[in-house]
Order: structure tokens, then sequence, then C-alpha cells
């Protein structure tokens, strides 16, 4: 794992990375059975949402919808599980998932540009790294937050959208950096979306769509993108199985 990505998790709570290595070495057949836990326990120790509110539709992993407000930070966690649990080599899912990872912080950092007075609607086309080089921005999120957004879009998301050769027989971005990218993600998100005073109103978002079973889906053999009148979001999952199954 890159020493900036291990940096921003042993910053947070070094006992997170030495649960994320214990992790990693784990020998894993069904994601749900081997991964899922130790994920979910990792998540569960840093405020906000992330596998521990992932709804089981026997071995499909669902994300709740928290609505439309908060549906650019959410939208790229709906596909982080579904990746993992989707029987691929996790050396094939790593670009998504930091892709989707980097997603998730960059959206966290443009909701909190909206709550500044007056609100910075010239940074919504920033990518992350730039964001992140803003002056304003490094004066209300503070010079260590946003070195650190800046290291993680330089080392993990940059290279997951941008680079693809890597002139030998090794990839770009491997499964550790990646899963170590998506926690990094997850606590710089937090960070944000804390002193964004936005945090507590998305956590409980994702709550009331968690215990009430609405998760984003879509119907099989259809793929109307992200088309919001194309297929509802919103989805009783009660309806269609329970969340309950043997291993």
């Amino acid at each position: 794992m890159h020493p900036v990505i291990r940096d921003i998790i042993d910053d947070f709570n070094p006992t997170l990375l030495n649960q994320l290595d214990g992790a990693l070495e784990l020998r894993v057949t069904n994601f749900k059975r081997d991964l899922f836990p130790s994920l979910e326990k990792i998540d569960l120790a840093i405020p906000g949402a992330g596998f521990q509110y992932v709804i089981w539709v026997k071995h499909e992993p669902k994300y709740p919808f928290p609505g439309w407000e908060f549906d650019p930070i959410a939208r790229p966690m709906r596909y982080i599980p579904t990746y993992l649990a989707s029987g691929m080599k996790f050396t094939d899912i790593a670009r998504s998932i930091a892709q989707l990872s980097g997603g998730h912080v960059e959206e966290c950092v443009k909701a909190f540009c909206e709550t500044l007075n007056p609100p910075e609607h010239r940074y919504q086309g920033m990518p992350l790294g730039t964001l992140a080089r803003q002056r304003r921005l490094i004066a209300c999120l503070g010079s260590d937050c946003t070195a650190e957004l800046s290291g993680l879009a330089s080392v993990l998301i940059n290279k997951a959208k941008h680079e693809f050769g890597s002139g030998s027989p090794y990839p770009i971005i491997s499964f550790s950096d990646a899963l170590g990218g998506y926690f990094a993600s997850r606590i710089l998100g937090f960070q944000v979306l804390q002193l964004g005073g936005i945090l507590d109103r998305y956590v409980e978002a994702i709550r009331s769509a968690y215990s009430q079973r609405i998760a984003y889906t879509m119907p099989s053999g259809s793929d109307p993108g992200d088309d919001d009148k194309a297929w509802p979001l919103q989805s009783d999952l009660s309806e269609l199985e329970e969340n309950i199954e043997e291993y």
C-alpha cells in the first residue's frame, strides 16, 4: 500500500491500519463470508456511512438511496461493494474501486463548497486535486486536510483515471492501494462533511433509507444510465427478498 494512503489511515487511527493489513492477507473465495465482515468492522470505526449500511439480498449487496440531495455523495459508494461481490479478480476491479472512492470524496468536497458564504459554484467542475489547491478551500478546510486530499488524488485517483500503460506486467493500481484508498476517502470524506455541517444529515438520510430498505436498484436487463426519469432509484427491498441467507 502506498505510504501516502497508509499515512492518511494511520493519522486517523493506527488500529484500523493494522486491521486493514490483516484483511488484505485473508484468503477470499466468497466476499460476503470472507472479507466483508472485516471491511464492515473498519467502516464502523469511521464516522459517516460505508459498508456498515450495505443491504444484502442473498449474495447481492445493495446500498441505501438517501434521496437526491445526497445522491452525488452516496452514488459512488453504491458500486464498490457490488464490484467486490461480483466474483471478478480483485486486481481486475482495483482501478474501478479507486475511481469510485475518488468520486465519493470529491463529491464530499463539492458539497462542502456549497456551504460556503457565498457558495463556490465555480468549483463544481474541478477534479479533486485541483480543488485541494484552491486558496479558499485551504483556508476553510485547513492545510493538513487539503494536503491529504491532494496526496490521495496524486498517488491513486489521478492514476486510476488517466494512466493505463505501466510498461510492466504489474497493474498500475494494486488492490491494496484501491482498498486502502477507499478507507482513506471515507476518512477524508467524513472530515470534510463534518466541517461543512453536512455529516449528520447525510448519515441520517442513509440510516433512514437503510432501516426502510430503500436502495439503489435497476431492473434486470436495463441500463438507462443516470437518467432519473428512466427508472426509479427507490425500491423497497422487503418486496424482493428477505435480508437473510446462510453462507
